[in-house]
């Protein structure tokens, strides 16, 4: 056997082992840093069918947001309230996914719980930060929108909120809205009339971000892939706002987490936040140079 046929050999019957074995000297098997995240990228309006699309690239984790707009008739308890409902899917044929289902239930049910965690952040993020619901009312007591954000995670190789997150972020901003008006018919129910298509854009959103971590045998590191997650005493997320605005820290489960690691990924966090931004800004100019081009 050769060195790297031993090293592999090893990785796969001790993992935890060989990992704590690369973070003891501060760096990571994939060769980043503890506290180094990995490349992301940042593309939108490319789904065509959908009135708001994005797709975000975190490493080899791959994700797709798409929003599709419906008139529906409000709740009458918010009779000039429009809604908005997320969707999260794990494609059976990402890597994960796929090695959920052969490995049975234990990984199917971790994947089911991280799963569920996402999608409760992610609801909360969409109705309380990236879409001002009172905004797409069409004609109050009588028609809204409601927004439908489906997520889907065509790749998971680790940290699924943060491209989630941002997908979900850039697909929103990507929303135009058609110019409506309810036209009356005699004897029957009105009928919503489109006036131009691709009208409206959402008011401003206050983005939310989310930056996570994951704690390996005491040591923090950023950005977890999917196999350093398994090996996870504790993941959780550091959330911002655009502005720098500390939001929270997520943490659905795990170990205890020590004071002195939050506090050093919540400094870690804010130094990446700009970056981050960064993206989300590129994204919504590309999409609206483009928009301007069609």
């Amino acid at each position: 056997q050769t060195m790297s046929d031993q090293a592999a050999a090893f990785r796969a019957v001790h993992p935890l082992a060989f990992t704590q074995h690369f973070l003891a000297e501060g760096v990571r098997p994939d060769g980043r840093r503890t506290l180094k995240s990995r490349r992301v990228h940042a593309s939108a309006s490319n789904l065509s069918s959908a009135n708001g699309s994005a797709l975000v690239r975190l490493g080899h984790t791959l994700v797709v947001a798409a929003v599709q707009a419906e008139p529906v008739t409000p709740a009458e308890s918010e009779p000039a309230r429009g809604r908005a409902v997320v969707t999260l899917e794990i494609a059976a044929t990402s890597s994960v996914g796929g090695a959920a289902a052969i490995k049975g239930s234990g990984a199917a049910g971790r994947l089911e719980r991280e799963q569920a965690a996402t999608l409760e952040l992610l609801q909360r993020t969409v109705s309380n930060n990236l879409v001002d619901l009172d905004s797409i009312c069409i004609e109050s007591g009588r028609a809204v929108w409601l927004l439908h954000c489906d997520v889907c995670v065509v790749e998971h190789d680790g940290n699924v909120l943060d491209a989630a997150m941002l997908a979900m972020t850039c697909a929103m901003q990507d929303v135009r809205l058609p110019s409506v008006q309810l036209e009356e018919r005699d004897g029957l129910a009105p009928r919503l009339v489109v006036q131009q298509e691709e009208a409206i854009a959402l008011p401003p959103p206050r983005p939310l971000f989310s930056l996570s971590f994951g704690v390996i045998g005491g040591h923090l590191v950023a950005d977890p892939s999917a196999e350093e997650e398994v090996l996870c005493a504790t993941t959780f997320s550091v959330l911002f706002f655009e502005d720098g605005a500390f939001a929270g820290l997520h943490k659905p489960g795990g170990a205890p987490l020590p004071k002195p690691l939050a506090d050093s990924a919540i400094s870690a966090a804010k130094e990446k936040l700009p970056a981050l931004v960064g993206v989300c800004l590129a994204c919504q100019r590309t999409a609206a140079h483009e928009s301007l081009q069609r």
